[in-house]
């Protein structure tokens, strides 16, 4: 018989920005406000795009459109790429759609129940699931 847990009280958050029906919605959002780049330029995905979004994201950039990315075989791509969408912890909020100064409470939140729900794994998944989510070298 499976042994019921009860599990943290949890504070009520309120969603505090419209909901975005799709990706476009919040990539348009992004964009009124400034918190978007679009490359027109074809950039290489091989070493270019990559070399690009790691600088921009280290600087806390914007998020980067690459209209023509260019494929590994010199073609240029008919899909765009998006990168650095969450690159920033007010980006992060508003895809949540919550305010950024409410995202330490989503996270007393949302943390005792990822515990208690890890709490009933195996240990051998447990430990599988605990590696995955150290940070690598």
């Amino acid at each position: 018989m499976l042994k019921r847990r009860v599990l943290p009280e949890m504070k009520v958050l309120r969603r505090t920005m419209p909901p975005f029906s799709d990706l476009r919605a919040f990539v348009g959002y992004l964009e009124s406000r400034g918190q978007l780049a679009r490359v027109a330029k074809p950039i290489s995905v091989v070493h270019e795009l990559t070399e690009i979004h790691c600088r921009v994201l280290k600087d806390g950039g914007p998020a980067l459109l690459f209209e023509q990315p260019i494929k590994a075989n010199g073609a240029i791509s008919e899909m765009p790429i998006l990168v650095n969408l969450f690159g920033t912890v007010e980006r992060v909020a508003w895809g949540l759609g919550i305010a950024p100064e409410a995202l330490p409470a989503l996270g007393e939140t949302v943390a005792p129940i990822s515990f208690e729900l890890m709490r009933g794994c195996e240990l051998a998944s447990y430990s599988r699931l605990k590696s995955m989510t150290r940070p690598r070298p």
